[in-house]
């Protein structure tokens, strides 16, 4: 009996060791102020006002630096007005708004409600993140409860198998270990993690793991098909994760609004599989919805919610009695998918649109007498409230020629036909922009901003469209002062810095990048270089040559600095 104790005391002080190793190390960590902050929101004062902000480098919790990425633009008053409804929408992609996501579900959900409310104003946070799954949202279900919410949306299951930690995942080290997740989430809010995790990366990387961000190639050796032992727990974690972010919204004092997760089933063929190709071609000729599905799960490469997923949203709903959005029943009843989705998993306007209505009228019932189910504004209301453009379905039709152009979408049958359209739209639009009165849409932009002063993507795209007829000088003056509204978020600072090498300013825009913390991970770096190479690209060699000098004159050691002098010609 001794000799276990003495082993059982012996083991305890091997494990014990290194948590007390790792604890002081963290200790010293955040006392030295060093690595990345950690939490999904920082706060600050924006226009004098204490918020709540976006945090940039959350996404180095679950990817390399070279693959993060971003929470969408959050500004969130730590004042919330009386009678003022705040809703945090939670998912991925598909939720936060790709490709455009100042269209995307909170936004246009936000409109919907605004304008059906009777009394008070409703504000929705974007708190949803390309790449993620239900394991990192849970974690963010958590930090967004210091925003005071009264609804939680949750709009998940896209990324189930190939986010942070899923079967089929790229983004992380040791994949698979489904039923650890959770407990690896919680070890990434260490920022001792970080470099933990880098190692391991680099210890366990191989070729097939990316470099840079490429979509949905990055997973095209990591094929789950159905009936792959991964599957069950990776459905069972799914189920857990939703009960811990309704359990989290209830802690919170706030309700929630299920919804399960509508695909493109007929304008998306399988992306992998010899039997899910045969079932979808039958199908779509049948017009059999029941056999889209069917091929849709028998995808071997698992980048869309399949019908267990679906299954187990209906089954929570019922069993914790909150509200269900059924997403999947709304376009199973829509006309075409082709008008309704951009690809496999993303929305048109119009689908944008549809989905938002179908949550608006979730969320409006648990405030009866707040809102007027007969005032929810059709697409064409949306449209002119979101200032949504001709410069924006161009701007839509031009990511989606690139992103069609690449696999796994070069390898969809139809996907010539789809191209040439896309070419075709994108010509059509370009041709009538150059002819376009910017008159009205200045008037429509300026009425927007002013009812609306903190909605930072008015004067981003107000910005864009005047960048877009080479008036530099107008954009800048539009842009600089809606970086007040958005302090750290580095991808906004990208069309200023731009408009002011245009300008010749660039001593200002190399200010406009940096900004004034210290800590920039690879962002400056990557934007740095894309604007270089696009004033290059027009002739512009000097201009992006002084960006450079004048970015390194300021920090020498600047990411990626050897890159950017390969760019200025000094290598």
């Amino acid at each position: 009996m001794r000799s276990i104790r003495q082993i059982a005391g012996r083991a305890a002080l091997v494990a014990l060791v290194p948590i007390l190793l790792f604890g002081f190390m963290e200790g010293v960590v955040r006392l030295l102020d060093l690595g990345y902050p950690t939490g999904f929101l920082l706060e600050t004062d924006v226009r004098g006002k204490p918020a709540l902000v976006d945090n940039p480098f959350y996404g180095y919790r679950f990817f390399t630096p070279a693959l993060a990425r971003n929470p969408a633009p959050i500004l969130s008053p730590r004042e919330k007005a009386p009678g003022t409804i705040r809703v945090v929408v939670l998912g991925e992609s598909a939720a936060q708004g790709d490709p455009l996501m100042q269209f995307g579900l909170p936004r246009m959900l936000q409109c919907i409600l605004n304008e059906a409310a009777a009394t008070g104003r409703v504000e929705v946070i974007n708190a949803a993140m390309t790449a993620i799954n239900s394991s990192v949202i849970v974690d963010i279900a958590r930090e967004t409860a210091a925003c005071r919410p009264d609804v939680y949306v949750l709009y998940i299951g896209n990324n189930e198998v190939i986010g942070p930690y899923g079967p089929g995942t790229v983004f992380t080290a040791l994949p698979g270990l489904t039923r650890l997740a959770p407990w690896r989430v919680s070890l990434t809010g260490w920022r001792t993690a970080f470099f933990l995790r880098e190692g391991l990366t680099s210890l366990f990387s191989s070729r097939s793991n990316p470099s840079r961000w490429s979509g949905l190639a990055m997973f095209s050796e990591r094929p789950v098909p159905l009936g792959d032992r991964s599957l069950p727990p990776m459905y069972d974690l799914f189920e857990g994760n939703i009960r811990a972010i309704v359990n989290v919204a209830r802690d919170a004092g706030a309700q929630v609004v299920l919804s399960t997760v509508a695909v493109n089933l007929s304008d998306c063929p399988p992306f992998g599989g010899r039997e899910a190709a045969d079932t979808f071609a039958l199908a779509r000729e049948r017009q059999d919805r029941a056999g889209l599905k069917k091929a849709r799960d028998l995808d071997v490469y698992r980048f869309r919610a399949d019908s267990a997923l679906n299954e187990r949203l209906r089954k929570l709903a019922g069993e914790w009695r909150v509200p269900l959005a059924d997403a999947e029943r709304v376009f199973d009843e829509a006309d075409a998918d082709a008008d309704l989705f951009v690809d496999h998993v993303h929305f048109t306007f119009a689908g944008t649109h549809r989905l938002a209505s179908s949550i608006a009228g979730a969320v409006a019932g648990l405030y009866p007498g707040r809102f007027r189910a007969n005032r929810l504004p059709d697409e064409a209301r949306c449209r002119e409230e979101l200032f949504y453009t001709p410069w924006s379905e161009r701007q839509m039709a031009m990511i989606m020629l690139d992103r069609r152009r690449q696999p796994p979408f070069d390898r969809q049958q139809d996907n010539t036909a789809r191209l040439a359209r896309l070419e075709q739209e994108a010509q059509h639009l370009g041709a009538r922009l150059a002819q376009e009165d910017l008159e009205p849409w200045r008037v429509l932009y300026e009425r927007l901003a002013a009812r609306s002063p903190e909605d930072f993507f008015l004067p981003f795209d107000w910005g864009a469209i005047l960048a877009s007829r080479e008036r530099w000088a107008d954009a800048v003056t539009v842009l600089l002062p809606a970086l007040e509204l958005v302090p750290l978020h580095f991808e906004a600072r990208k069309l200023p810095a731009l408009a002011l090498c245009r300008g010749g300013r660039t001593e200002e825009a190399a200010d406009v990048l940096l900004g004034s913390d210290t800590r920039r991970g690879t962002f400056v770096a990557e934007y740095a270089v894309e604007i270089m190479g696009l004033l290059a690209a027009e002739g512009q060699k000097e201009q992006a040559a002084a960006l450079g000098r004048a970015l390194l004159e300021k920090v020498p050691r600047l990411p990626w600095h050897e890159r950017i002098e390969a760019m200025m010609g000094r290598r």
